[in-house]
């Protein structure tokens, strides 16, 4: 944190719990996934192919890592066509909802 609040391109933020955010000076935080967001902007067709998916699953296979960064890199890892195309932000914030 020290290190990014030294940078001038860079803007940090305290975030809730204790937590805080970097976003660059001149781009905002319009390009990044808030992973605090309850708005759910993913298409319903996502979520119906993630409760297929899911649902489909044997009961041994429904384990995910916690916390929300290793599981969206363990499912992120699995090429998951539903979550194609996103970002790794944005899958951290389809964990979180």
């Amino acid at each position: 944190q020290k290190l990014c609040t030294e940078c001038d391109f860079l803007l940090v933020t305290q975030e809730e719990a204790g937590d805080w955010s970097v976003v660059f000076v001149d781009r905002g935080d319009e390009c990044f996934a808030d992973i605090y967001s309850q708005s759910d902007a993913f298409p319903e067709e996502l979520w119906l192919e993630a409760a297929e998916y899911f649902g489909s699953l044997p009961e041994g296979d429904m384990r995910a890592p916690g916390g929300r960064y290793t599981c969206a890199r363990w499912l992120m890892d699995r090429k998951l066509p539903f979550l194609e195309g996103l970002t790794l932000g944005e899958v951290c914030l389809f964990v979180q909802l």
